[in-house]
């Protein structure tokens, strides 16, 4: 072989390279500051969002934007923590790191056990970094701290009871949930527009009529309050992701959890032989809520292209309670979590992968290109990233720490907001 053919065998082999190469990852030249991967990443946590309903759903044809997804996308189940609360699952999941022994303390202890004032950590780090990030309805960030963050925190209405609890929710005009006029604003319009529409809509898209018991009447009034939370939410996300375009944007929606607590039961009577399940007519709650749920996913892809990472997830999935009613769902098996991704150039599964939820933060913090704090004691999850992308960008272990903070006391504003909440439970309050 001549040393020409040689050499043009050589630069054959090299192009077919680039080649594949550009085929499997392309990024965008990066930049100066902030994420250098070019992708951007959106995260919808659904509350107790769980495999088993999901899956069935979907193969129903009832979800038919979750359907598609679930066809293409690489999925895992999400180790459940211990114990199973949003306070202490989603904290995690936005900051990286386990609760510290004095959060522990709180969410194990007597009372309302809430946590207060973490805003996740995984959108300040990005915003610090010079990215754009934003948090909307993430559990345990309300009231924020006077420089805010890239977050919209909602309240966590009082409960000393799980299982009975209320979906964290914004207000008109409240304290401690946006820092700016410009947020305060978009609050508030979201509030209005889904206060005028919620009753109507709810009966069109969740649960029509109403049994005579009071039981059922208040199990329903917390569904709806629930719905109207997370579609605040959603109108909230939605403009802000649209209008900003973040690098990373969390959104939190918790309705779900509180229509599987209180009505699992009439949606799965096949698991509860035996047992008093209250109206047969609410059977409608929950495959309604996952439809809902079907339709924030199919919201919130209009706002991706072919540059973003888009993870429908939970931090635990919800089963069949082990207890008795009036709760016929619950998490007292640590049921893992939904973790479900759809991007560009994914590698092909062959199994379910198993994530736990430390793992989220670090993960998508090298899906941006960004250095991962030491703090992190989760690991970088290579299956549900593009192929190619830690070989052009290598994960990067910051040595200082970054001092995140933990939660808050308990703030004095919980008075006027428990009022705050009365004032619309009394609106939205089902009548028996």
């Amino acid at each position: 072989m001549t040393y020409r053919r040689v050499v043009l065998m050589v630069l054959l082999v090299v192009s077919v390279g680039l080649l594949v190469g550009a085929i499997v990852w392309n990024p965008q030249p990066a930049a100066m500051e902030g994420p250098t991967t070019g992708l951007k990443v959106i995260v919808l946590g659904v509350d107790g969002l769980d495999w088993f309903l999901l899956s069935k759903y979907a193969e129903s044809g009832q979800l038919p934007n979750i359907g598609r997804i679930m066809r293409s996308a690489v999925s895992g189940e999400m180790g459940a923590d211990t114990p199973t609360l949003p306070q202490v699952g989603w904290t995690i999941v936005g900051r990286g790191t386990p609760l510290t022994e004095s959060e522990a303390a709180v969410v194990e202890g007597q009372g309302d056990r809430r946590l207060f004032g973490i805003v996740p950590a995984l959108a300040s780090l990005v915003q610090n970094a010079g990215g754009r990030a934003l948090a909307v309805g993430w559990p345990t960030s309300w009231p924020l701290p006077r420089e805010g963050g890239p977050a919209i925190a909602p309240y966590p209405p009082a409960s000393s009871e799980h299982t009975r609890s209320l979906a964290p929710a914004l207000f008109d005009g409240a304290p401690g949930e946006a820092v700016g006029e410009e947020y305060e604003a978009i609050i508030s319009e979201a509030v209005g527009n889904n206060m005028e529409t919620v009753n109507a809509d709810f009966e069109s898209n969740i649960h029509a009529g109403c049994d005579n018991s009071q039981p059922e009447s208040e199990n329903l009034t917390a569904v709806k309050w629930g719905y109207l939370a997370d579609r605040i939410a959603l109108d909230t996300a939605g403009r802000l992701i649209a209008e900003e375009e973040p690098d990373l944007a969390l959104v939190y929606m918790g309705g779900l959890d509180a229509a599987m607590h209180r009505f699992l039961g009439q949606a799965a009577p096949e698991y509860f032989e035996g047992l008093e399940l209250g109206s047969p007519s609410c059977s409608d709650v929950v495959p309604n809520y996952y439809t809902f749920v079907d339709s924030a996913v199919a919201r919130l892809l209009r706002l991706t292209d072919e540059r973003t990472i888009f993870i429908l997830m939970s931090a635990y999935g919800t089963h069949p309670s082990t207890s008795a009613p009036p709760s016929t769902a619950g998490h007292e098996l640590n049921p893992p979590g939904v973790f479900m991704v759809r991007g560009p150039h994914l590698p092909q599964q062959s199994n379910m992968l198993n994530l736990t939820t430390v793992d989220v933060a670090p993960t998508l913090l090298a899906a941006l290109g960004l250095p991962v704090p030491m703090e992190m004691s989760g690991r970088v999850v290579t299956d549900v990233l593009p192929e190619g992308l830690l070989e052009q960008f290598p994960v990067q272990i910051s040595e200082s720490a970054t001092g995140l903070p933990e939660s808050i006391p308990t703030p004095p504003e919980c008075v006027p907001m428990d009022n705050r909440v009365d004032d619309r439970l009394g609106e939205l309050r089902v009548s028996p």
